[in-house]
């Protein structure tokens, strides 16, 4: 493993993780409404930490095929020699 495996791992866990306590859902839940007593609230999941919404408006995507291509035409010097 190296150094981009863990830089990977922690950029996909941002599209993953939720942003809220997934178990407070499962509390709230099994309230009751107020204005219906007969009905449970619903619940939505609270959305990731990055959405790719966010990420795709706010990232500098020709920065990173930049460098990108950069480290891929180093690597290709480095193995041709």
């Amino acid at each position: 493993m190296k150094d981009s495996t863990a830089a990977m791992l922690v950029s996909f866990s941002l599209f993953v993780f939720p942003s809220k306590n997934p178990l407070s859902y499962i509390r709230k839940s099994e309230e009751i409404d107020e204005k219906e007593p007969t009905k449970k609230k619903e619940i939505r999941p609270s959305p990731a930490l990055l959405p790719w919404k966010t990420a795709q408006s706010r990232l500098a995507w020709d920065v990173v095929l930049l460098l990108g291509a950069g480290f891929a035409l180093a690597r290709a010097c480095e193995v041709s020699f």
